[in-house]
């Protein structure tokens, strides 16, 4: 006795609901009972046909290729599948294992004639033309809704979906937060830590038009071939909805995102901008590092740093070359170092402190912890925590004054100041960076000829 292999499937789960599935597994058992065949394994799924990457279909290919069976049985050719390709390969393969095939529905559909087998032809086509056609068919009611400002998609962060009308939920101050702290100079990857999120996130979320008060149609769809998303054609339609931001902060916002040639300047490891991330404009924001190109003078490419509000029009700052800003910092550096430090020794001091043991336990550990963090062993937030942590120590023994304890600390940072500064130009530059990265907490550009430096150290 034969043995048969029952391929199930419904496109949606609603259609599972309304026991389309139940209905095609009861009349294809009946049809394997008529025919005297043995059931061998049924596959069902609940996904659409035009998925090429279903895992229904890849079960169903391996089956074939294990020759385990000896009749596929569909309750028709569009349960199969909406893509003649798919059809095709799979008939192709059971011919190979020489599996026959019967449809339950579609009586002139199997192996058993060339009549048949030119009919199945013929349905796969009109399988694959009917779900185009039915796409089209949603797709433009789908894009009707759209332009009468309905939202058909699942709700964005920020916002829920009622009667297909987008209404803000109590997140909406999170978004009101994110585009905020953008646009006065915050990093996405900051953002994301904060919320607990990927920075892909949040740049969907600053890109999203919803929260201005739009709905979009279109941007992406499903390659029939690769089953991937793509891009497409996108339209932007006013909503229903009540905008979460000022449509002036959203393209504020697109402006900012658009701008080209941004180097991500905060990273320790990249060498190009020696003030990445330390460096602020009188207004507030942070500048940022950008190439530029004169076509005119057919002039290579430069480097400069740029204020962020620049480029959504809340700043004038000129644009600074890298190197003028660059060279001029670390002159002021040695000349601030050689008029204010020259009284202190590089050398390690012999002054003892106190003759008790859990003192001098105390200072060593803090000599090792200004140590580690002068090296780039430890963060400045973790240094400020173990500093604060000794001296609470030590105040609690009451063994030493405070201002003592407080000059030494200073003390060893200064001569670590000199020490960096010394050997400044012998190390290679991501280690320059590193050095400054140490000594300065910021950098206020004022103007172009101009500019404050505060020190971490002071």
């Amino acid at each position: 006795m034969k043995k048969a292999l029952l391929y199930l499937r419904v496109s949606t789960a609603m259609q599972e609901e309304k026991d389309s599935l139940n209905k095609q597994k009861q009349e294809s058992l009946d049809f394997i009972k008529s025919k005297g065949f043995t059931l061998y394994k049924i596959i069902e799924e609940v996904e659409t046909g035009k998925n090429t990457e279903r895992e229904g279909l890849k079960t169903l290919e391996f089956e074939i290729k294990s020759k385990k069976f000896d009749v596929l049985i569909f309750y028709s050719l569009s349960r199969l599948g909406r893509v003649q390709f798919d059809i095709h390969r799979i008939i192709n393969l059971a011919d190979h294992s020489r599996i026959t095939y019967y449809s339950v529905t579609e009586n002139f559909i199997n192996s058993e004639s060339e009549m048949g087998r030119m009919m199945l032809g013929i349905v796969a086509s009109l399988a694959e033309q009917e779900s185009t056609t039915i796409s089209k068919r949603v797709s433009s009611r789908m894009r009707a809704y759209a332009t009468q400002g309905y939202f058909l998609q699942k709700p964005p962060l920020g916002f829920d979906v009622k009667d297909k009308i987008l209404v803000e939920n109590e997140d909406g101050n999170k978004i009101r937060d994110i585009f905020s702290s953008y646009l006065n100079g915050e990093g996405k990857g900051s953002i994301a830590k904060r919320y607990n999120k990927c920075i892909k996130s949040i740049d969907c979320i600053l890109k999203n038009p919803a929260y201005a008060g739009f709905v979009r149609f279109g941007g992406r769809r499903r390659d029939k071939v690769t089953n991937k998303q793509v891009k497409c054609e996108e339209t932007v339609y006013k909503g229903l909805h009540k905008a979460i931001i000022e449509i002036e902060q959203y393209e504020a916002v697109q402006r900012l995102l658009s701008q080209r040639y941004i180097s991500p300047i905060r990273s320790v490891n990249n060498d190009k901008y020696l003030l990445g991330g330390i460096v602020r404009c009188e207004c507030g924001l942070k500048f940022y590092g950008q190439k530029a190109y004169d076509r005119k003078k057919q002039a290579r490419q430069k480097s400069y740093y740029r204020c962020l509000g620049t480029s959504i029009k809340k700043c004038h700052a000129p644009f600074i070359p890298v190197a003028e800003l660059e060279e001029a910092v670390i002159a002021t550096l040695k000349k601030y170092s050689k008029d204010n430090f020259s009284f202190l020794s590089t050398k390690k001091s012999n002054k003892k402190i106190d003759n008790k043991s859990k003192i001098e336990k105390l200072l060593q550990k803090k000599s090792r912890t200004v140590e580690a963090y002068t090296d780039c062993n430890i963060s400045r937030d973790d240094y400020l925590k173990l500093i604060s942590k000794i001296n609470s120590e030590i105040s609690v023994l009451e063994s030493v004054s405070s201002p003592q304890i407080a000059k030494i600390e200073i003390d060893d940072l200064k001569k670590k100041f000199i020490s960096l500064l010394n050997n400044f130009d012998k190390v290679e530059r991501i280690e320059q960076k590193k050095i400054l990265q140490i000594i300065i907490k910021e950098v206020i550009v004022l103007n172009r000829e101009s500019f404050e430096i505060k020190l971490n150290i002071i």
